[in-house]
Formats: structure tokens, sequence, C-alpha cells
């Protein structure tokens, strides 16, 4: 497993913050909430479409280790650690304000818009001063289809942009970062994409399998449910059924779902 974000040594100007990552596994198709969990820092992560998410993670000045573990559903474990520091220090700086950690599915426009606060070294708004935003993570977009966007803060040294989800699902997989010149530090912006409908099946390894006749086969049939953009779908019935040979499914009928 990996933490994506935020990255390895960085600096962060304040806490909590929201920690995201990627968790494998040697089983086909994806890993999701049942499949497997994710603590960070001991507390407990989203997990969904081998993505986790964890918001909330509290950090102490100075120099912060962030433990990721996770647990799949044989017991097995594993785990990434990072090393972030957080700067206390009174400095012209970049926030979020809200609109982070949204749900949405794939491809659609997230209600709430993702904005950002500019404040000087006294703590006071910076208005009038350009923020740019940018799609860093997943193929959504900003303000009706830019990847990139420049907008100038407001008298409370505010600025905000829409975001329409990307095709690919998971917790957090979808990041905004936001700068401004003269301003320390990142606003990174996390949104989780939900999948579509069921739209298509498509069979996992090889096609033709060999084994001695009356016994069951050295690997199992897999197969990947999934929607319009590829991404897996759970929950969905499959029925397995002998067309030809006379075998059974799960040695025991010739129809299983």
């Amino acid at each position: 497993m990996i933490i994506n974000s935020p990255s390895d040594g960085a600096t962060v100007f304040s806490s909590p913050i929201t920690v995201t990552g990627m968790i494998n596994d040697i089983v086909s198709g994806t890993v999701n909430g049942n499949n497997a969990t994710v603590t960070v820092n001991g507390m407990p992560a989203i997990v969904s479409n081998r993505g986790f998410i964890a918001d909330n993670i509290s950090l102490s000045q100075g120099i912060n280790t962030i433990v990721a573990v996770g647990t799949d559903a044989a017991g097995n474990r594993s785990q990434a650690s990072i090393t972030v520091t957080f700067d206390i220090r009174s400095l012209a700086k970049i926030k979020i304000f809200s609109g982070n950690n949204q749900t949405g599915t794939i491809g659609s426009t997230l209600s709430l818009p993702l904005v950002v606060q500019l404040v000087d070294s006294s703590g006071n708004p910076a208005s009038n001063k350009p923020a740019t935003f940018n799609v860093t993570r997943n193929d959504g977009t900003l303000d009706g289809g830019k990847r990139s966007a420049t907008v100038n803060t407001d008298s409370q040294g505010k600025a905000q942009v829409i975001l329409t989800l990307g095709s690919h699902s998971g917790s957090g997989e979808n990041q905004v970062e936001a700068t401004a010149s003269g301003f320390s530090g990142k606003a990174i912006f996390f949104a989780t994409g939900t999948g579509g409908s069921a739209s298509m099946i498509h069979q996992v390894g090889d096609s033709v399998f060999r084994g001695e006749a009356g016994n069951a086969l050295p690997s199992p049939l897999q197969v990947i449910v999934s929607d319009s953009q590829g991404n897996p779908v759970s929950g969905i019935p499959v029925t397995f059924t002998i067309i030809a040979g006379g075998g059974k499914v799960d040695n025991s009928q010739a129809q299983q779902s």
C-alpha cells in the first residue's frame, strides 16, 4: 500500500489534514471496505476501488509521522508511512475554506464549490489576489471543462471553482490543488467518485483451462462487472451456466449464481 497525499516530507500550515492512498491485494477486480480495512494513525479510513481516504488527521507542531495500516479479510497486514511538518508560524498563506471531501457519481458536478481563502501574516483576508486551481488527479474538470483555473479573491479573501468529477471511481481519487503567489502552502481538495450502473462483464485471466476429468480446475473462473468507464461494480448477481461438456459449477450443479 502507498500514501499518495500528502507527499513524504511535505510542510503543511493547517491541521487536521486529509490523507489518501492506495491499497492493493492479490484479488482480481477491486478492493472495497468488505475486502480490507485501513487505519491512518489509528483512525479508520474509507476504502473503495483500491483507494482510501481519512480526514481529520490531527497534527502536532513540528515533524509528524503518519502511518497507514491495511488489513485484508484473511488478516494479512501491510503499512506505509511518511513524515509531515506542521508549521504554525504566522505567514501569509492559502487555506481550504469549504468544499473538501465531497462524494458524487463519476462524471457528475459536485453540489458545493471548492473554496479557498488567502490571509496575510496577521490573519486578515487578502482581497483581489489570484488563486490558481489545478486538477492533479483523475480526469475531472473545473468550471465547465478546464483543467486549470485562476480566480481572484473577493473582499473576504475567498476564491472558488466548481469541480466535475473524473471517470475513475474510488476514495479520494479526485484531487485539486490551489496555490497563490506570495502565499505559503497548498490547499489540496479531495473528492470521491462512486461508480455508475453496471453495463459490462468481462473475463479475468485465461479463456482456456485444462484439468483432469471429474476434478475441479486448479483455478476459479472469474469475471468482473463494471460500469461504462471500466470501474468495477459490486453487488451484481452473476450466473455461471455450463452449456457443453456435462461439467458442474462449484462441483454441485450445472448452473451457479
